[in-house]
């Protein structure tokens, strides 16, 4: 999204907007075999470790200590609430036959 300054420029505006709708569809595939809280969990929490990185390369934009610890908890929380879930343990993956 910041490449398309405030979506003036269409192909980044474009690019953003595929990327946005992709992560959507990405969620809602996971929505039919996670509960929604554990799903927002893991689509919240990847996307602001995997967009980091990006900022980081593409826009120099530097991370302090603190913030690295932060995501390196989110995802450790995240893990633990998937490993913890009664649901996660009971519930086999759902096919579009069954």
């Amino acid at each position: 999204m910041k490449l398309s300054e405030g979506f003036t420029k269409p192909v980044f505006t474009v690019s953003s907007l595929f990327w946005y709708g992709a992560s959507f569809c990405f969620l809602s595939m996971t929505l039919k075999s996670l509960p929604v809280g554990a799903a927002y969990a893991v689509w919240s929490g990847l996307g602001i470790v995997l967009t980091s990185p990006v900022g980081y390369f593409l826009f120099a934009q530097k991370r302090p200590v603190a913030s690295i610890v932060d995501m390196v908890m989110i995802v450790a929380g995240v893990g633990v609430m998937l490993l913890s879930s009664a649901h996660w343990k009971r519930t086999p993956l759902r096919t579009p036959n069954n």
